[in-house]
């Protein structure tokens, strides 16, 4: 058994559904962080990886080099197959009595059918003999862990599984008579379903804590009483020289607004639909022709949110090579996400660049070191937003102010320093008590 106390050796399977690398999304990038800082506090990890055939964010040649430079940095990788099993082929009767039996008594394999993967994770998890699990990356990896019994298992998740699909029932992904339609009630009793489902999952793991803040309060309100908020790990794109390097930018003709996230994600694009209604009227009536809005990230627009945002002011960059060139560019970083869905990671990435942000209110709900006047300006609506990015434009101390205070928020929350010292210090009491003890632990703040 290991002494927590002598911080003695111990092995660590780090399990995500994707293979960790530094050039996708973050969570994959925040993974390769984990494993790195892992190995730095002097333990063993084994990238135990449940892989489905088609990859979301890679082909499978990129997916085959990332593998290699983990193995190429000493990280030993098992991969299992991450496909469950197909569904059985029912006749349109079975098919609705079935529907009927998920909604009124779901079973777990019926919301995560990654379970029946259990098996063929426990073989490998058996050869990588692990003193504690990290669960990272989506709740495809807590299934496939499911009743394994071979070590601890700390689930450090995300957005619970039943939001996204809610919010884009509603406006503004969705009119208000949609809302309410028959169809969308169904939708919101399923959700409710795989709500309890997901809790249950979860309640079997020894440890849970949740990268957005009131996501934490909502797992508490359910009945995982010790899960707690825990701030995600951000790299430094800024570096010890971020306020040089900010400072050495040429200046601009005009003023350079820069929003970025996938244009197709829930949250991204529920900012896109204020901004083009809301915002961009009312800056362009106070800033005429005297600024650019650059609007960076991969996905396709809706076609009719790309008309409303073919504008003079508007550049749809798409994905851009050099996301840091960009944020330091810009004189104002701009997110209008109106909805509580997550957290908004892509302000600590732009904090840690000392970028002037500018967020809708809703954003602080996940994101608790988000405060007004503080290390950001708020607003509750899409014309407040256009007035707080206004009145940052055109006072660059305040814009400065602003900047510094959110890279220190960024070093004392964010960084790979502080919540690796977190994370590691709870998989290593985990594998030293090797005692089950569900959702009773201590980490980051209750919310």
């Amino acid at each position: 058994m290991i002494e927590t106390n002598e911080r003695a050796q111990m092995r660590v399977a780090f399990i995500e559904p994707e293979v960790p690398n530094t050039e996708h999304s973050t969570v994959s990038y925040s993974a390769r962080l984990f494993i790195d800082a892992i190995r730095d506090a002097g333990h063993q990890v084994t990238a135990v990886l449940p892989l489905p055939r088609q990859s979301l964010i890679a082909d499978l040649a990129t997916r085959q080099r990332w593998l290699e430079e983990l193995r190429d940095a000493g990280i030993p990788t098992e991969v299992v197959s991450g496909d469950p099993p197909d569904a059985p082929i029912r006749s349109r009767a079975a098919g609705r009595v079935d529907r009927l039996r998920r909604l009124l008594r779901p079973r777990i394999d019926d919301v995560f059918p990654h379970v029946a993967l259990a098996g063929a994770m426990s073989e490998a998890l058996a050869r990588a003999r692990p003193d504690v699990l990290f669960l990272w990356g989506g709740y495809e990896g807590i299934a496939a862990t499911d009743g394994t019994h071979l070590a601890p298992r700390f689930a450090f998740v995300g957005d619970p599984v039943h939001m996204p699909g809610l919010f884009r029932g509603l406006p503004p992904l969705a009119s208000r008579r949609h809302a309410w339609s028959p169809s969308r009630l169904v939708t919101r009793l399923e959700a409710a379903r795989q709500a309890q489902v997901m809790v249950r999952l979860l309640g079997r793991c020894e440890s849970v804590a949740a990268t957005a803040a009131h996501h934490a309060a909502w797992f508490r309100r359910q009945g995982l009483n010790g899960c707690r908020y825990l701030p995600n790990i951000v790299p430094d794109w800024g570096g010890a020289q971020w306020e040089r390097r900010r400072l050495a930018q040429p200046t601009r003709r005009r003023l350079k607004i820069v929003c970025m996230g996938h244009v197709g994600g829930t949250a991204t694009l529920a900012g896109l639909h204020l901004l083009a209604d809301e915002t961009l009227p009312a800056l362009e009536r106070a800033l005429g022709r005297s600024f650019e809005l650059h609007i960076c990230g991969k996905g396709q627009l809706p076609a009719g949110l790309a008309r409303r945002l073919d504008r003079p002011s508007v550049r749809l960059r798409g994905f851009v090579d050099d996301i840091v060139a960009e944020l330091l560019t810009a004189d104002v970083f701009l997110v209008p996400t109106p909805i509580e869905l997550g957290i908004r990671v892509r302000i600590p990435y732009a904090w840690s660049l000392g970028s002037c942000v500018v967020a809708h209110r809703a954003n602080a709900a996940g994101l608790a070191e988000l405060v007004h006047e503080e290390n950001a300006l708020l607003a509750s609506d899409g014309v407040g937003l256009a007035e707080a990015v206004v009145r940052a434009c055109r006072q660059p101390g305040l814009r400065a102010r602003l900047g510094r205070a959110g890279r220190r928020t960024y070093e004392t929350h964010f960084s790979r320093e502080v919540v690796s010292a977190t994370v590691v210090g709870e998989l290593e009491r985990l594998a030293g008590t090797r005692v089950a003890q569900p959702q009773g632990f201590a980490i980051g703040r209750a919310a």
